[in-house]
């Protein structure tokens, strides 16, 4: 599982400098059975949207395995989310900031899509912020390969 998540951090890597962002990694290295595919696609939209609202502060991913059980945490130092939007943040299409004139760009499908392949592997999505900063944890039921 290491290498999938480190392959994501070394993509992101250039952008998150453009940035002025730091990126930091912490996991156990290990193999399971999972769609490999589906779980960097997971990555990557935490990553990459980490990284759209965060300037000049700090992005962090974790992974550990627990009870069966893969675990995927990435925190910002970004502008956070309106507890208002946290439930809508999962829908597609939509924005916190739906003006054209928005910094950050973007869809409004990479939650969306996101929390569709954490469905798709029988696994959860879940976030909190507490304004600056946002953390998002992926918990996906695994098998040990």
């Amino acid at each position: 599982m290491g290498s999938t998540i480190l392959r994501c951090v070394e993509k992101i890597e250039p952008l998150t400098k453009d940035s002025g962002n730091r990126i930091r990694m912490t996991g156990e290295a290990a193999e399971i059975d999972t769609d490999q595919d589906k779980v960097a696609h997971i990555v990557m939209n935490l990553l990459s949207n980490a990284n759209k609202f965060t300037q000049q502060g700090r992005i962090e991913i974790a992974w550990s395995i627990h009870r069966a059980h893969l675990n995927i945490r990435v925190c910002d130092t970004g502008c956070g989310i309106d507890e208002a939007d946290r439930d809508k943040i999962f829908e597609p299409f939509w924005q916190a900031d739906m003006s054209l004139s928005r910094p950050a760009g973007g869809t409004g499908l990479g939650l969306a899509i996101t929390k569709l392949y954490c469905e798709l592997l029988s696994g959860e999505i879940d976030v909190t912020s507490n304004k600056p900063g946002s953390v998002f944890t992926v918990t996906l039921p695994i098998a040990q390969a």
